[in-house]
């Protein structure tokens, strides 16, 4: 199964899932700022119970690859353990990824669930899948130096909150099973399933 058929197979089975629940367009469009009051409100807190629905489907999907052990997909080849835990912040669900064991946080969808900050769900969901993407292909570096965060995509890179320069040596180094910091290197979980 190639990266094109699990977003299918994904796809189809958020249908199959969501019920009642909608996909819902951005806010504003694109290059629009948001008014000073759509900070302040969260117009549809239910809207994002669709994340859920999301999760359960790469759960599913994920499943002749690695099991489910509570929130926790773990693959069976070896690979990186995924970890979607579903959080409520005030009334609002939010997704926590976390990638390794120990667990290193890699994101929270929504980061904010406010209308300022929704950008529609096919961008978080879009976003979703990209994240649990780079980690099934084995395509994501996560490192955690003092004080920051460095994600290494199989498109790009972000970082934050670094004390210490130079981002690249610091992916070689986890690469290479090298670095100091709390680390993942993921690997791929797409090996023929056992029969």
């Amino acid at each position: 199964m190639d990266e094109e058929d699990l977003r299918a197979a994904v796809d189809e089975a958020t249908e199959q899932l969501r019920g009642a629940l909608v996909p819902w367009p951005p806010r504003r469009p694109l290059g629009e700022q948001p008014r000073e009051e759509e900070y302040s409100r969260v117009t549809d807190r239910g809207r994002y119970e669709l994340l859920e629905v999301r999760a359960r489907a790469w759960e599913q999907v994920l499943a002749p690859w690695a099991d489910l052990d509570g929130d926790v997909l773990r693959p069976r080849t070896g690979g990186a353990p995924l970890r979607l835990e579903r959080l409520r912040e005030g009334e609002v669900l939010q997704l926590r990824l976390a990638v390794g064991d120990p667990p290193l946080e890699l994101e929270r969808l929504p980061d904010c669930g406010c209308d300022a900050c929704d950008s529609g769900w096919a961008d978080l969901c879009g976003w979703l899948d990209e994240l649990v993407l780079n980690v099934v292909l084995g395509t994501l570096v996560l490192i955690e130096p003092p004080g920051g965060l460095v994600v290494d995509y199989r498109d790009g890179r972000r970082y934050s909150g670094l004390r210490v320069r130079g981002t690249d040596a610091l992916v070689e180094q986890a690469r290479a099973g090298r670095s100091p910091y709390p680390h993942v290197v993921a690997t791929s979980w797409l090996v023929p399933p056992a029969s």
